[in-house]
């Protein structure tokens, strides 16, 4: 599909009115629908990092929660996922999808090195306890529920931007307490006791893992959702003496023949929290998958150019 130089523009500044808006923190899917490179057949590769676990639930929990979530996540084989061997930042709290887009940026460039298309960061926030009173005294009871969640957040690795970031939470029943029994406490330990503690003994293991295991499930479906969506990204190489080594490789499903175009960077735009992003810039040209191997390919000048490392290629619809 080809794109006059007038919708180019166009693009562009809805994109830059995307992220001002956003705070640099994410891409719109509008906008991911219109660039190339969405329905190319093309295998995403995935970045997944370990599982932050501030919940506590135990590195075996964990590992059967990231099993059964790449499971799900890469049912029918469309992505390459690979699974990081560092954390992305320390054990900070995190509540909620705001406070829950947590990444290095130093992870985010060696995705980038390993040609990766997304990096996906899994955090399980400490648990947040709800209590309330209920009943009439001396029979008055504290009801109490727990909330377990999980925050996923997903960011494109060639713009550094962030094209998901959602909670999921679900809440069980802990066994209820006596109003009675708290009374006897100091007004200190009697708040402390029923607002901030609680023991993980208390905690049902089946509704906990039910919880987990639902969750995992709406997690996985919205985060193949996004990568769905996300439009198939890689990068030139090197070139040399008019051959072209791109990113790409028969691991992703290139074959010979395919076509991409090729793009600059545009202008960068500066973040408040630092970080520079580079939108699609304008087109280049084109290039033409020559040979392929295993991870990379080497591509032939089809139109266009001049073609140097870093620039970005897209599927030509």
């Amino acid at each position: 599909m080809k794109y006059p130089v007038a919708s180019r523009i166009l693009l562009g500044i809805l994109l830059l009115s995307l992220v001002f808006w956003a705070g640099c923190g994410t891409t719109k899917r509008l906008y991911s629908k219109a660039r190339p490179g969405v329905n190319s057949g093309l295998k995403k590769r995935i970045l997944l990092l370990p599982f932050m676990d501030q919940a506590g639930v135990g590195a075996v929990r964990v590992r059967e929660m990231k099993t059964r979530f790449i499971s799900l996540l890469n049912k029918d084989k469309e992505f390459l996922v690979t699974e990081g061997s560092q954390q992305a930042i320390s054990t900070a709290r995190i509540k909620s999808p705001v406070f829950g887009i947590a990444v290095d940026p130093e992870q985010v460039k060696k995705a980038r090195e390993m040609g990766m298309n997304a990096l996906v960061t899994v955090v399980l926030p400490p648990y947040e306890l709800y209590a309330k009173k209920a009943g009439i005294w001396p029979f008055r009871r504290i009801k109490r529920k727990l909330e377990i969640a999980v925050v996923v957040n997903a960011f494109d690795v060639t713009n550094g931007t962030l094209f998901l970031t959602k909670l999921e939470s679900r809440k069980i029943r802990l066994p209820n307490l006596d109003e009675m029994d708290l009374e006897a406490l100091e007004p200190s330990a009697y708040e402390k006791r029923l607002e901030k503690q609680f023991d993980k003994s208390e905690i049902d293991e089946k509704k906990l893992a039910k919880a987990l295991k639902q969750i995992v499930k709406s997690q996985a479906s919205a985060l193949r959702e996004a990568l769905v969506e996300q439009p198939w990204a890689g990068r030139i190489l090197s070139t040399d003496s008019g051959s072209i080594i791109i990113d790409a490789g028969k691991d992703v499903g290139l074959r010979q023949g395919f076509v991409f175009e090729v793009f600059g960077r545009g202008e960068p735009i500066t973040c408040a929290d630092g970080r520079t992003l580079y939108p699609l810039g304008q087109k280049v040209g084109e290039i033409k998958v020559r040979q392929v191997r295993a991870r990379s390919s080497l591509a032939i000048p089809l139109q266009g150019g001049p073609f140097a490392h870093g620039q970005e290629i897209r599927p030509k619809g």
